[in-house]
């Protein structure tokens, strides 16, 4: 089933699609940001900062890291009144084509044992979402963000629908303001290599292949 345009704002543009077998649709949102894809990698994996551009954020963490391209991630998000809390564990992997000067991120739900369901908070589903970051020029990055999910409790479908129509063009909004913000104040190190900028998550990994070897 094809996108259809939805809404197109401050150069944003919003999209949706139905999904065969389910009454939830799919979002897509597409944008240019004024910065590196550098700028935008460091923005994306710099959870410390994930509260300054992430709606609602109450927490962000790794459960798992297996790689430095491979994780499993938690997200917990505030609810909006009569709505609960809603959190997610979700597998994360990043798919670096430095021919193209591409990154692909490809995140879906998973359960896991370090990250149990929590007392009042609904543990959400998410389907199928994905980021498309991609070089256009050295100060210049095109970025897809592609979201299917289910909040899960009570909401019914159109009610969920008519709010997650609204994720993709307040997060590309925000992830642009918070990057190219961070860009113009040089907050991120510049690398020759896009598989560079995931140094500091390889050092992690290493830190952690090292601890588990002491055991």
């Amino acid at each position: 089933m094809g996108w259809k345009k939805i809404k197109s704002k401050n150069g944003i543009k919003i999209f949706s699609r139905k999904v065969e077998g389910s009454s939830l649709l799919a979002f897509k949102g597409m944008a240019t940001v004024n910065t590196s894809i550098g700028t935008l990698i460091n923005v994306i994996n710099d959870k410390p900062r994930h509260k300054e551009w992430v709606t609602r954020l109450a927490e962000s963490d790794t459960v798992r890291l297996f790689t430095p391209l491979e994780s499993i991630e938690y997200t917990h998000v505030y609810g909006i009144w009569p709505i609960a809390d809603r959190d997610v564990v979700f597998h994360s992997k990043a798919i670096i084509n430095q021919v193209k000067g591409e990154v692909v991120l490809l995140m879906h739900s998973v359960t896991d044992s370090a990250m149990p369901e929590r007392d009042g908070i609904v543990r959400a589903e998410l389907m199928e979402s994905k980021y498309v970051l991609t070089i256009l020029d050295d100060n210049k990055t095109s970025i897809e963000a592609e979201f299917h999910g289910d909040p899960k409790g009570w909401v019914p479908a159109w009610i969920a629908n008519f709010f997650q129509r609204r994720w993709p063009f307040t997060t590309l909004k925000s992830l642009k303001e918070q990057a190219e913000k961070l860009e113009k104040e040089k907050v991120y190190p510049v690398y020759n290599s896009l598989f560079e900028y995931y140094l500091p998550l390889a050092e992690k990994y290493k830190d952690r292949k090292a601890r588990l070897k002491e055991y």
